[in-house]
């Protein structure tokens, strides 16, 4: 059994899928062994069918058919958080400081607001110095103006056909 660095996955029709047997191979399992945690997991929770599609493949030695499983980023999640041992771990602290990087970017998207040299040159220290922040000054109010002129006339500004209303 060969174990490689990194989860293999493939597209097969035009899905993202990791094979049972990748899996096994990454985490060290018996493949046998990562087949009946699948059919474990699918026991326990018919919903989770969903995420396991059976396959199969040839064995190198005699060309026997043998059963295996592609499954779905969930359906692998769901299966790899119930492994044990060093791999399964790193694995597992990964993935948490993965999902916590992406929602503190999130947040950090939520907090922004509308686009300033302010902004741009504090969460980025030492990139701007005082003549990119004039220009970094200049393509915001240009960007801010061009939004501006874009936008509809409202109300009585459009009957009137004037901007600011008086």
């Amino acid at each position: 059994m060969t174990t490689t660095n990194t989860p293999i996955v493939t597209i097969k029709n035009n899905a993202v899928v990791a094979n049972s047997r990748d899996v096994a191979a990454y985490f060290g399992k018996e493949h046998f062994n990562v087949l009946q945690d699948i059919d474990a997991l699918i026991k326990a929770a018919p919903e989770a069918e969903l995420n396991f599609q059976v396959c199969s493949y040839k064995s190198v030695e005699g060309g026997r058919s043998y059963r295996a499983f592609d499954m779905t980023r969930d359906g692998f999640t769901l299966l790899a958080m119930g492994f044990t041992g060093k791999k399964a771990l790193q694995f597992k602290l990964r993935y948490i400081a993965q999902f916590n990087a992406m929602e503190a970017e999130q947040r950090a998207r939520e907090l922004e607001g509308p686009a300033s040299v302010d902004n741009l040159v504090s969460k980025r220290p030492g990139v701007a110095t005082p003549v990119w922040s004039d220009k970094l000054r200049s393509i915001i109010n240009l960007l801010n103006y061009h939004s501006l002129k874009e936008r509809p006339r409202r109300g009585e500004d459009q009957i009137k056909g004037r901007r600011g209303g008086t």
